[in-house]
């Protein structure tokens, strides 16, 4: 049973090594009906991450039509038009909480939180079916503060919205695979912390000890790609991602390590069909 005891005034915050956390607004009960079929088309300078507690309806992303039903969880990213519409006789009843992210320089010691949502940042999905798991979040949290809970309010948020990036990543899939072969895990982790400088071939082999053949091979059995493509491609979601938080393409470029804005509008366009500006044109409006 979901109560109806929003988190409107108050805000939570959490860091972890690299990326800081804020959670504006929980809201336990928001009902799509006759009287109020859909939100319109609209966008936010945040995330706003919902959960079907009942009914059927659809998620209008980036001109992309989901089908939400029950237990689906789906989220509108920043600076992107979505849109909610109530379809079927009975109510669409909803969960949502909106968080943003900010994050340093840090570039080690990082947490498993931090690559959790590195992995968020690069490459999560719209929506999500069948999560049940996170129906229990929403459930426990809401008879939590209806008992009048105090303490672990945050903690159970933090713990949320953690395993929620973790469904909308698949990186249930990766971490999975880490944990099956060390040495996966020692190239993946290496990767994902020097991603921010201009990393080669060489560097990865030095790190775990291994020719470049065997690395190759490695990559095109697991990844079906060569390292290099592995490197750029994670490069360039994560540029998109810092694009769409609103971050100018010169300091997106300085910060993935890229010696010029030329080379770095070259590789993005490659991967995204548009440059960097017209990337953030097409996801920017005023607020």
């Amino acid at each position: 049973m979901i109560y109806s005891c929003n988190i409107e005034n108050e805000r939570t915050n959490f860091s972890y090594t690299k990326y800081n956390v804020m959670i504006s607004k929980v809201v336990f009960d928001c009902t799509f009906h006759y009287n109020n079929p859909r939100n319109g088309i609209h966008m936010h300078n945040y995330y706003e991450v919902c959960f079907v507690i009942e009914g059927s309806g659809e998620f209008h992303c980036d001109g992309i039509c989901h089908t939400i039903n029950k237990n689906t969880l789906f989220v509108g990213p920043p600076h992107v038009n979505h849109e909610i519409i109530w379809t079927e006789k009975e109510p669409l009843k909803l969960s949502y909480f909106t968080f943003s992210l900010s994050s340093n320089s840090a570039k080690s010691n990082l947490l498993p939180q931090d690559l959790i949502i590195m992995d968020f940042l690069n490459k999560h999905t719209i929506h999500l079916d069948n999560c049940t798991h996170i129906r229990t979040y929403f459930e426990m949290l809401s008879k939590y503060l209806y008992c009048n809970g105090k303490y672990g309010t945050s903690e159970i948020q933090c713990t949320m919205l953690i395993d929620i990036m973790l469904s909308l990543s698949n990186a249930e899939d990766l971490l999975q695979t880490k944990s099956d072969d060390p040495v996966v895990q020692e190239i993946t982790n290496f990767i994902s912390v020097n991603i921010w400088t201009k990393i080669g071939i060489s560097d990865i082999c030095n790190h775990v000890n291994m020719s470049e053949r065997t690395l190759f091979n490695l990559f095109n059995k697991l990844f079906g790609t060569t390292p290099i493509n592995y490197i750029n491609s994670l490069k360039m979601s994560t540029a998109a991602g810092y694009l769409n938080m609103d971050f100018s393409v010169k300091n997106v470029a300085v910060l993935l390590g890229f010696s010029d804005i030329s080379s770095f509008s070259r590789m993005f366009k490659k991967y995204y069909k548009v440059s960097p500006t017209k990337f953030t044109e097409k996801h920017f409006v005023y607020l």
